[in-house]
């Protein structure tokens, strides 16, 4: 009986041991496979993105997303670290976690695009920049939204529902963009199909959020305001 019962706990000791870097080498292939996926398509859209907006367009969309990811890299203050720590501390409150999170970020997107419109007034770019340029960070706000659920998805090992939404909604992203480009589409219509994109990665990401019975998005209980604090301390305890 002993003997059994040694046997046994040597064995549950080397199944704990193997299993979490089984786990860790799994979740960094659907990453790294996700990466490589998504850069690919990201070539192809921005090849022809270059080829049928024309220099001048092609320049005006490069500076537009260069000021919205500007813009969404302050808004995402620290979220990354601070929601896959907590999320894989505490599952039960990943639903007031989401809710929180995606609350600053909507109240963020409206900020900074409120605060680009001003700032490309200030300098003088011209109408259309004026119009675009708020246009773009809105428009890149769902985007945002998604990637928040996708920190969820990492908090609790599930690289491989992340990376199969960054690669599906890449996909999506190029295979609306592209056509509309042939058929006469414009650099408005390109920074429409980006909001329309994200949107789908939203409802993508909230109906396979069922597949590992993730809670739904619950009350923040104040999270929204706390983010600035709660990013701060994750950030200094890194």
């Amino acid at each position: 009986m002993d003997q059994q019962t040694a046997e046994a706990s040597g064995s549950t000791r080397v199944e704990a041991t193997t299993t979490p870097n089984h786990s860790m080498m799994r979740n960094a292939s659907f990453l790294l496979a996700g990466q490589a996926a998504s850069a690919a398509l990201s070539l192809v859209l921005t090849a022809f993105l270059g080829r049928w907006l024309g220099v001048a367009d092609f320049g005006i969309y490069y500076l537009l997303m260069a000021w919205s990811a500007f813009a969404y890299v302050v808004a995402e203050w620290g979220q990354c670290a601070y929601l896959l720590r907590e999320t894989a501390r505490r599952h039960e409150d990943s639903g007031k976690l989401l809710s929180g999170a995606l609350a600053f970020r909507i109240l963020a997107g409206l900020v900074a695009a409120l605060a680009t419109a001003i700032f490309v007034k200030l300098i003088g770019y011209g109408d259309r920049i004026e119009f675009l340029a708020p246009l773009a960070i809105m428009c890149g706000l769902p985007l945002a939204l998604s990637q928040t659920y996708g920190y969820i998805f990492r908090g609790y090992s599930r690289m491989d529902l992340d990376a199969a939404v960054i690669v599906a909604g890449k996909a999506f992203t190029a295979t609306v963009t592209i056509p509309a480009l042939i058929l006469g589409g414009s650099l408005l219509t390109v920074i429409l199909l980006r909001q329309l994109a994200g949107s789908a990665r939203c409802l993508w990401q909230y109906s396979w959020r069922a597949g590992f019975n993730s809670p739904r998005v619950g009350r923040s209980s104040g999270l929204c305001m706390n983010w600035p604090r709660a990013a701060l301390q994750s950030r200094c305890s890194l």
